[in-house]
């Protein structure tokens, strides 16, 4: 289990540390949480491509969310 702390604005869509975190989920099949789901991205191109990845992820703030209810909200 590993820790990835992400620091850059949810603006920006290079963010380097969660793509680590997405490259660690791949490598161990994890699930990918973060704590608040409008932090992670404001940009619903970026929530979109993270959907289509292969990595389940959950909101700590909104844990019941599915895929669909993720991408209503991004928009």
């Amino acid at each position: 289990m590993a820790e990835v702390v992400e620091i850059e604005s949810g603006k920006k869509n290079d963010c380097p540390r969660l793509a680590e975190a997405l490259r660690l989920c791949r490598l161990h099949g994890a699930i990918l949480i973060f704590a608040k789901l409008d932090r992670l991205a404001r940009n619903v191109a970026f929530i979109s491509n993270l959907m289509e990845s292969s990595v389940e992820f959950t909101a700590v703030d909104f844990p019941l969310a599915n895929r669909l209810t993720v991408h209503i909200l991004a928009v």
